[in-house]
C-alpha cells in the first residue's frame, strides 16, 4: 500500500509537467529532384521543384517551411501556395 501510494504522489508532477508543456508536433515529406507532375504544363524551374516539405505545430502557431531544388525567384511570375485541409470537429462528428 505504502509503495503504492509513493508512486502515486511521484506520478502527479510528471502529469504537472506533461500538461504545462507547450504543444509541439513536427511532420515533414521529400520530394524527388524533377518529378513535376504531367498534367502541370507551366515552366520546370528548379525553384518551382520542392524537395522537402515541413510543417510544425508550437503552441498554438504553425510554422511551415520548404526547400526547393533551386533559388527562389529564378522564374518569371511564379508563385507559391500551400494547400491546406482542415477539418473541424463537431459534436454530432464521431470520436
Amino acid at each position: 500500500m505504502r509503495t503504492t501510494v509513493v508512486k502515486s504522489l511521484l506520478a502527479i508532477p510528471i502529469l504537472i509537467l506533461l500538461m504545462a508543456a507547450p504543444a509541439r508536433a513536427d511532420s515533414g515529406v521529400k520530394d524527388p529532384v524533377g518529378d513535376f507532375l504531367p498534367t502541370y504544363t507551366g515552366p520546370h524551374g528548379a525553384d518551382l521543384d520542392v524537395v522537402r516539405t515541413r510543417v510544425s505545430l508550437i503552441g498554438t502557431h504553425f510554422i511551415f517551411s520548404a526547400k526547393l531544388n533551386g533559388n527562389i525567384g529564378t522564374t518569371n511570375g511564379a508563385f507559391y501556395v500551400w494547400g491546406l485541409i482542415v477539418e473541424l470537429a463537431s459534436s454530432t462528428s464521431p470520436a
